[in-house]
């Protein structure tokens, strides 16, 4: 596939099917594009009837060209498709674009054409840019093949490919004025050969990628898929991603809490988690970011230091920061005692740093680079077209740059206030310039955080970090039901506190004598997933007359059936659940617990199998972070103890293909030990 993939995007020779010089022909507007953008190549035209197409020579049918061709465009009719495929496969053409939308009229089917150019493609082993798309630009090769080619061709290649699926937003990545450095950006369409994950190995296997950037609507094999981003990560490549439509809810939820906390969008966010890939949420995020990873140099710590020269622009920044992933470096003494050199008196010292004007800007930057906490230096300026104000940034930032070797960057706090002339002017230094305070702060805290797990990939034996090894755990029995929940969940050796369960008065009172007041009676009825939803726990009973009183209701509005467990207090609650998704099998969910699971979202997502350092560096992102090391003298939670519960959680759903979700909600803690409480399995 990959001499195939060579032969669709540096191909030394194009025939282009069905080209005419009639006005609108697609074909036609292929050969225009390919010689206007200094291809290289042998171009031909297949045509019934014409000798000549804009200049180049036109043939009958492609066996007549007398030669092997490399790459064909199919600008021909639905109607006529299949057989200039067959026709072209069978004259060795390995690589092809197809705009067509493949519907079959005859048959009224949309799925026919593509699903015989599938089968037919894969067999022949060709690659192919669509169907039903808009086609690609290799800048780098000058191979505009594309009927919708951006009317500037002064494109500077600098080694950022992108596909997308959505055709208008790839017209306008390419089209944009974002000089983005473009090698390849290709129009997948339909992906009816070749796809995304053929794509970015492909990319990720040329020297002079340094971004991939992917706009996707559906992952269509997600296995694939990820091992493709995996291997990028791997070779040190980023990948960013924009999922179109990743706030709509993509699967049934499951009865299990955790399933209603498993959107697409958090899906995204634990592959991004797993694999390094950076998930945006717009346009504009996902272009800074693209921005962001263009540049060559590599920070050495996961902080940024930050110069504005505006009071209020500074206390935006410093708001943003905080809901973005853009970590402010805690500055050394020395550096603080540097800037009150620099600084006059009445300047605070601090991140992010108000200068004051461009004058010490330079100065303030060179120090702020020195600090060893400092992994790129950030400044935070309007670039306004046609100001002196703008020059002089512009002078202090390239200053910074030149007297540094870690990344500087600047971003117009408002995206329409950035030059483009004194935006490119930067860019061909090397200086990435950011549209926008957000998603600047988005996209540069998102460069030195995948830095920073590239450092702790390196630092790994294996690559993925510590996986602890997890025997066989019991098979989910036949005849499963969700009574049988806890039992099972005892039998894998999790923490689950003491349960007795009964069907009348007597035999409950017995069990509570058992366990010693107060206790806790639960309804046991099996066709009762979210008991407390319906009243069926009681909480904190004290004596064998609370228990009868109680009893006789819950046993009246749920059934006979109850349980019963020792009422144990909590500093709080957690939940650890599993949510399978349709297309990436399990998702491991860990949060905040209890009644306000779903109400606080207190939760983070991760795909199995599940490695300590990903867990531990994963709860950084619970609000509840803290809480878990031990704030406010609180005993910490054994970190542990809980990643033994995720691993088991994870292991039992991929040796269960059974199990569609689980919960243990909530899962006491008190003094840092862990007790579950209430279990649900859902099949």
């Amino acid at each position: 596939m990959s001499s195939s993939m060579s032969k669709l995007f540096s191909p030394k020779s194009v025939a282009v099917v069905g080209a005419s010089e009639r006005d609108g022909n697609l074909g036609g507007r292929l050969i225009k594009a390919l010689k206007n953008g200094g291809y290289k190549g042998e171009i031909y035209a297949v045509h019934p009837t014409a000798s000549e197409v804009f200049g180049v020579p036109s043939f009958s049918n492609i066996r007549d060209i007398g030669k092997t061709i490399d790459f064909a465009a199919l600008s021909v009719p639905d109607s006529q498709l299949l057989k200039a495929y067959e026709e072209a496969i069978e004259a060795g053409v390995k690589g092809f674009q197809i705009p067509n939308r493949g519907y079959d009229a005859e048959r009224k089917s949309l799925t026919y054409i593509p699903d015989r150019l599938r089968a037919i493609g894969l067999e022949a082993g060709v690659a192919v840019c669509g169907h039903n798309c808009m086609g690609f630009m290799n800048v780098r090769d000058s191979v505009r093949m594309t009927h919708n080619p951006p009317p500037g061709l002064d494109l500077t290649p600098g080694g950022v490919c992108i596909v997308s699926h959505s055709g208008s937003s790839w017209s306008g990545i390419v089209g944009s004025q974002r000089d983005l450095a473009l090698d390849i950006a290709l129009s997948a369409g339909a992906e009816v050969v070749s796809g995304f994950p053929e794509y970015i190995d492909y990319f990720a296997s040329l020297p002079t990628t340094r971004v991939i950037g992917l706009v996707v609507e559906t992952i269509r094999r997600p296995e694939a898929f990820l091992e493709a981003v995996g291997n990028a990560f791997r070779k040190g490549i980023p990948v960013v991603l924009l999922a179109l439509g990743s706030t709509d809810v993509g699967a049934k939820f499951t009865e299990a809490h955790s399933g209603g906390l498993s959107s697409p969008r958090q899906v995204l966010d634990a592959i991004g988690r797993k694999y390094g890939v950076i998930v945006t949420k717009t346009l504009d995020e996902f272009l800074d970011c693209i921005e962001a990873f263009r540049t060559e140099r590599v920070p050495t710590a996961i902080g940024a230091g930050v110069i504005s020269d505006s009071g209020g622009e500074r206390q935006l920044i410093a708001d943003v920061s905080s809901w973005t992933s853009l970590k402010l470096a805690a500055y050394a003494d020395r550096t603080n005692e540097r800037l009150t050199e620099i600084l006059d008196d009445d300047v605070v010292i601090g991140n992010p740093l108000d200068s004051m004007g461009d004058a010490p800007m330079a100065d303030s930057g060179i120090a702020i680079s020195k600090d060893p906490a400092v992994g790129a230096v950030v400044i935070g300026n309007n670039l306004v077209d046609g100001r002196q104000f703008m020059i002089d940034v512009s002078n202090s930032t390239t200053k910074i740059h030149e007297n540094t070797e870690k990344p500087v960057f600047i971003f117009g706090n408002l995206s329409t206030s950035v030059s483009r002339p004194g935006a490119r002017n930067l860019r061909m230094k090397g200086i990435p310039v950011l549209m926008g305070t957000e998603s600047a702060c988005y996209a540069i805290g998102s460069f030195l955080a995948w830095h920073e797990k590239r450092r702790a990939l390196a630092e790994t034996t294996n690559g993925d970090g510590e996986h602890r090894p997890v025997a066989a755990l019991p098979r989910l029995p036949d005849g499963f039901t969700q009574d049988k929940s806890y039992a099972l969940l005892a039998a894998c050796g999790l923490p689950i506190a003491p349960m007795l369960e009964s069907g009348t008065l007597n035999d409950t009172v017995k069990n509570a004598r058992s366990l010693g007041y107060p206790v806790v009676l639960k309804t046991a009825n099996p066709d009762i997933a979210h008991k407390s939803d319906v009243g069926g726990v009681i909480l904190g009973i004290r004596s064998d007359e609370e228990l009868v009183r109680h009893y006789a209701d819950l046993a009246q509005r749920c059934g006979p059936q109850v349980s019963l467990q020792p009422a144990l207090s909590a500093d709080y609650e957690l939940i650890v659940g599993m949510h399978r998704d349709p297309r990436f099998g399990p998702l491991v969910t860990v949060g905040l617990g209890g009644v306000f699971t779903e109400i606080l979202r207190d939760s983070v997502n991760l795909l199995p199998p599940v490695s300590y350092d990903e867990f531990e560096a994963s709860l950084n992102a619970l609000r509840a972070a803290a809480v878990l090391r031990g704030a406010r003298g609180q005993q910490a939670i054994s970190l542990r103890e809980l990643y033994d519960v995720v691993v088991t959680i994870s292991e039992l759903a991929i040796q269960n293909p059974g199990i569609t979700g689980i919960d243990l909600n909530p899962i006491m803690v008190r003094h840092g030990k862990l007790n579950i409480v209430d279990a649900l399995i859902t099949v």
